[in-house]
């Protein structure tokens, strides 16, 4: 069973579990991933607004690792989804 989109289109804390259609129409929109993630937690982001060339989308790591770089992942193409899980070292993108 799927569970619905929450709609974001302002700076929010991003939930395990969650699944967001981000909105970035109007601006740049930053998710803050948890901070204490355990290894199979997931989160699932889409591009609600086909904006996120103009207006980028931001996962802000918020102190854990993306892709084992330790720097923010913006996504940057219209129309993009992108699923993060964290394997008990960084979080990975798939999608």
């Amino acid at each position: 069973e799927f569970g619905s989109f929450l709609i974001q289109t302002a700076a929010f804390n991003a939930t395990v579990g969650s699944r967001y259609g981000v909105n970035t129409s109007s601006a740049v929109v930053t998710a803050t991933l948890p901070a204490s993630p355990s290894a199979g937690d997931a989160i699932f982001f889409m591009d609600a607004g086909g904006a996120f060339a103009t207006n980028n989308l931001t996962l802000a790591r918020n102190g854990n690792t993306i892709m084992g770089a330790a720097s923010d992942l913006t996504v940057t193409v219209n129309n993009d989804s992108v699923g993060i899980v964290y394997n008990g070292s960084t979080w990975r993108t798939y999608g």
